[in-house]
Protein backbone atom coordinates (compact mmCIF):
# COMPACT_ATOMS: atom_id res chain seq x y z
CA UNK A 1 0.00 0.00 0.00
CA UNK A 2 0.63 3.52 0.14
CA UNK A 3 2.92 5.20 3.52
CA UNK A 4 -0.51 5.88 4.62
CA UNK A 5 -1.39 2.31 4.74
CA UNK A 6 1.80 1.62 5.91
CA UNK A 7 1.78 3.87 9.26
CA UNK A 8 -1.56 2.87 9.79
CA UNK A 9 0.16 -0.85 9.79
CA UNK A 10 2.62 0.01 11.37
CA UNK A 11 0.97 1.99 14.25
CA UNK A 12 -1.30 -1.27 14.99
CA UNK A 13 1.59 -2.91 15.80
CA UNK A 14 2.29 -0.69 18.53
CA UNK A 15 -1.17 -0.38 19.58
CA UNK A 16 -0.96 -3.76 20.10
CA UNK A 17 2.19 -3.72 22.02
CA UNK A 18 0.96 -1.09 24.19
CA UNK A 19 -1.99 -3.59 25.70
CA UNK A 20 0.94 -5.62 27.12
CA UNK A 21 2.45 -1.95 28.21
CA UNK A 22 -0.67 -1.06 29.65
CA UNK A 23 -2.31 -4.59 30.69
CA UNK A 24 -2.88 -4.18 34.56
CA UNK A 25 -0.71 -7.20 35.71
CA UNK A 26 2.70 -8.06 35.41
CA UNK A 27 3.81 -9.33 31.42
CA UNK A 28 7.10 -11.62 31.85
CA UNK A 29 8.58 -12.77 28.74
CA UNK A 30 10.77 -15.73 29.09
CA UNK A 31 13.10 -16.10 25.76
CA UNK A 32 15.06 -19.22 24.32
CA UNK A 33 15.69 -19.79 20.61
CA UNK A 34 15.79 -16.75 18.28
CA UNK A 35 13.95 -13.43 19.32
CA UNK A 36 14.27 -11.09 16.49
CA UNK A 37 12.79 -7.92 14.94
CA UNK A 38 9.07 -7.90 15.26
CA UNK A 39 9.61 -10.56 18.46
CA UNK A 40 12.52 -8.11 20.09
CA UNK A 41 10.10 -5.67 19.56
CA UNK A 42 7.17 -7.44 21.41
CA UNK A 43 9.33 -8.01 24.29
CA UNK A 44 10.40 -4.99 24.96
CA UNK A 45 7.01 -4.42 26.12
CA UNK A 46 6.64 -6.61 28.81
CA UNK A 47 7.74 -5.79 32.34
CA UNK A 48 10.45 -8.38 33.10
CA UNK A 49 12.49 -10.26 30.25
CA UNK A 50 14.32 -13.36 30.85
CA UNK A 51 16.06 -15.28 28.22
CA UNK A 52 18.12 -18.59 28.05
CA UNK A 53 21.99 -17.47 27.81
CA UNK A 54 22.11 -19.08 24.44
CA UNK A 55 19.06 -17.17 22.95
CA UNK A 56 19.61 -15.20 19.66
CA UNK A 57 18.39 -11.98 19.87
CA UNK A 58 18.39 -9.47 17.04
CA UNK A 59 16.66 -5.75 16.51
CA UNK A 60 16.86 -5.89 13.16
CA UNK A 61 16.47 -7.71 9.91
CA UNK A 62 19.77 -9.22 8.01
CA UNK A 63 18.41 -6.96 5.20
CA UNK A 64 18.15 -3.12 5.09
CA UNK A 65 14.05 -3.34 4.49
CA UNK A 66 13.18 -1.21 7.59
CA UNK A 67 14.81 1.36 9.66
CA UNK A 68 13.78 3.07 13.39
CA UNK A 69 10.84 0.58 14.45
CA UNK A 70 12.94 -1.28 17.35
CA UNK A 71 15.90 0.55 18.15
CA UNK A 72 14.64 4.05 19.35
CA UNK A 73 13.13 1.79 22.44
CA UNK A 74 16.24 -0.36 22.55
CA UNK A 75 18.34 2.63 23.72
CA UNK A 76 15.74 3.20 26.79
CA UNK A 77 17.02 -0.27 28.27
CA UNK A 78 20.82 -0.79 26.60
CA UNK A 79 21.71 2.77 25.82
CA UNK A 80 22.05 4.47 22.23
CA UNK A 81 25.69 3.81 21.31
CA UNK A 82 24.54 -0.06 21.83
CA UNK A 83 21.01 0.61 20.49
CA UNK A 84 22.63 2.26 17.37
CA UNK A 85 25.05 -1.23 17.04
CA UNK A 86 22.44 -3.28 16.69
CA UNK A 87 20.49 -1.09 14.30
CA UNK A 88 23.10 0.16 12.41
CA UNK A 89 24.76 -3.42 10.92
CA UNK A 90 21.30 -5.65 9.44
CA UNK A 91 20.83 -8.87 11.52
CA UNK A 92 23.28 -8.02 14.35
CA UNK A 93 22.74 -10.35 17.05
CA UNK A 94 23.69 -10.79 20.84
CA UNK A 95 22.86 -13.93 23.11
CA UNK A 96 20.82 -14.14 25.61
CA UNK A 97 23.12 -13.31 28.16
CA UNK A 98 24.66 -10.27 26.36
CA UNK A 99 20.99 -9.08 26.52
CA UNK A 100 21.22 -9.60 30.31
CA UNK A 101 24.85 -7.82 30.50
CA UNK A 102 23.38 -4.98 28.72
CA UNK A 103 20.13 -4.30 30.73
CA UNK A 104 17.38 -5.25 28.03
CA UNK A 105 16.98 -8.35 29.84
CA UNK A 106 16.31 -8.55 33.89
CA UNK A 107 18.17 -11.99 33.74
CA UNK A 108 19.64 -15.04 31.88
CA UNK A 109 20.18 -18.70 32.82
CA UNK A 110 20.97 -21.61 31.18
CA UNK A 111 18.66 -22.68 28.65
CA UNK A 112 17.54 -26.55 30.92
CA UNK A 113 16.86 -23.93 33.57
CA UNK A 114 14.82 -20.75 32.01
CA UNK A 115 10.96 -22.44 32.31
CA UNK A 116 11.53 -23.50 35.98
CA UNK A 117 13.42 -19.92 36.76
CA UNK A 118 10.61 -18.05 35.08
CA UNK A 119 7.57 -19.78 37.08
CA UNK A 120 9.39 -18.77 40.45
CA UNK A 121 10.13 -15.34 39.37
CA UNK A 122 6.18 -15.46 38.46
CA UNK A 123 5.33 -16.93 41.68
CA UNK A 124 7.77 -14.47 43.40
CA UNK A 125 5.75 -11.52 41.73
CA UNK A 126 2.13 -12.64 42.11
CA UNK A 127 2.84 -12.70 46.11
CA UNK A 128 2.66 -9.05 46.32
CA UNK A 129 -0.95 -7.76 46.03
CA UNK A 130 -2.50 -7.52 42.40
CA UNK A 131 -3.45 -3.64 43.69
CA UNK A 132 0.26 -3.00 44.64
CA UNK A 133 1.46 -4.15 41.77
CA UNK A 134 -0.72 -2.47 39.21
CA UNK A 135 -0.02 0.53 40.64
CA UNK A 136 3.66 -0.21 40.80
CA UNK A 137 4.15 -0.80 37.07
CA UNK A 138 1.87 2.52 36.30
CA UNK A 139 4.56 4.27 38.57
CA UNK A 140 7.77 2.82 37.12
CA UNK A 141 5.65 3.00 33.17
CA UNK A 142 4.93 6.70 33.66
CA UNK A 143 8.79 7.40 34.27
CA UNK A 144 9.63 6.14 31.00
CA UNK A 145 6.59 7.99 29.27
CA UNK A 146 8.01 10.95 30.84
CA UNK A 147 11.20 10.43 29.14
CA UNK A 148 8.81 10.11 25.70
CA UNK A 149 8.77 6.11 25.57
CA UNK A 150 4.96 5.80 24.20
CA UNK A 151 6.07 9.34 21.81
CA UNK A 152 9.17 7.25 20.58
CA UNK A 153 7.09 3.83 20.08
CA UNK A 154 5.01 5.19 17.82
CA UNK A 155 7.80 7.92 16.15
CA UNK A 156 9.85 4.50 15.80
CA UNK A 157 6.73 3.08 13.75
CA UNK A 158 6.84 6.10 11.47
CA UNK A 159 10.35 6.14 10.32
CA UNK A 160 10.01 3.17 9.32
CA UNK A 161 7.26 3.69 7.02
CA UNK A 162 9.72 6.18 5.67
CA UNK A 163 12.54 4.16 4.88
CA UNK A 164 9.78 1.24 3.52
CA UNK A 165 9.55 4.23 1.20
CA UNK A 166 12.88 5.06 0.31
CA UNK A 167 14.81 4.04 -2.98
CA UNK A 168 17.44 1.53 -1.09
CA UNK A 169 14.80 -0.19 0.10
CA UNK A 170 13.24 -0.56 -3.11
CA UNK A 171 16.52 -1.65 -4.70
CA UNK A 172 16.35 -4.65 -1.89
CA UNK A 173 12.50 -5.71 -2.12
CA UNK A 174 13.46 -5.57 -5.79
CA UNK A 175 16.30 -7.57 -5.77
CA UNK A 176 14.09 -10.35 -3.53
CA UNK A 177 11.56 -10.33 -5.87
CA UNK A 178 13.67 -11.34 -8.88
CA UNK A 179 16.57 -13.53 -7.19
CA UNK A 180 14.68 -14.67 -4.12
CA UNK A 181 15.82 -13.30 -0.36
CA UNK A 182 18.62 -15.96 -0.41
CA UNK A 183 20.73 -14.26 -3.40
CA UNK A 184 20.15 -11.49 -2.17
CA UNK A 185 21.72 -11.59 1.26
CA UNK A 186 24.41 -12.93 -0.15
CA UNK A 187 24.68 -9.93 -2.41
CA UNK A 188 24.28 -7.78 0.17
CA UNK A 189 26.77 -9.25 2.24
CA UNK A 190 29.28 -9.15 -0.34
CA UNK A 191 28.99 -5.48 -0.81
CA UNK A 192 27.04 -6.46 -4.38
CA UNK A 193 23.60 -4.93 -3.85
CA UNK A 194 23.55 -1.36 -2.53
CA UNK A 195 27.39 -0.58 -2.89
Amino acid sequence: GDAVDDRDRQSSYIDLFMRIWDHPKPVIASIHGYCMAGAAQMATFCDLVVTAEDAVIAASPVLPIGGGFISPLWAYYVGANRAKLLSFIPGRRISGRMAADWGWAVDSVPANDLHDYVRTLATDVARTPLSLLRMKKVAINRTLELQGFRLTAYMGAETDVVVHHSDEVGLVKAAIASDGFKRTLERFNSGDLLG
